[in-house]
């Protein structure tokens, strides 16, 4: 089943651009809304305590912690540098393994796709 997380609602409400923001509200509104949870925030400080996700950018650890906790089977981001990224995949799998967490596949539209994607501008 696919849904979203409430994090990616926050994020798309907070793009400036209204027509951007209206379209992809539009390519969201029929996903039904993960919930959060006090489990999906310790995972989140988790990925931020061991320095897998900067501070700064907490709402991306939330993205990861979201799937993690609901076994999503992708992560579907055009954040490589801090979802998508190798390095940081390594790092997000071997610290849910070694916490017993679920780890979803974290991939771009292309590579979930395999071929070229509209992208919405």
């Amino acid at each position: 089943m696919q849904s979203i997380s409430p994090a990616v609602v926050a994020e798309i409400l907070g793009t400036r651009d209204e027509q951007t923001k209206e379209k992809l509200l539009g390519l969201v509104l029929d996903y039904p809304q993960l919930e959060l949870s006090p489990e999906i925030e310790r995972i989140a400080n988790g990925y931020i305590g061991q320095k897998i996700i900067p501070p700064n950018y907490a709402t991306d650890a939330f993205h990861i912690a979201v799937a993690s906790y609901y076994k999503a089977d992708f992560l579907v981001t055009w954040n490589c540098r801090h979802l998508a990224d190798g390095h940081r995949r390594k790092k997000i799998k071997l610290f849910n393994t070694s916490a017993g967490l679920y780890v979803p596949e974290i991939l771009t539209p292309l590579e979930l796709t395999g071929g070229e994607e509209d992208v919405v501008q």
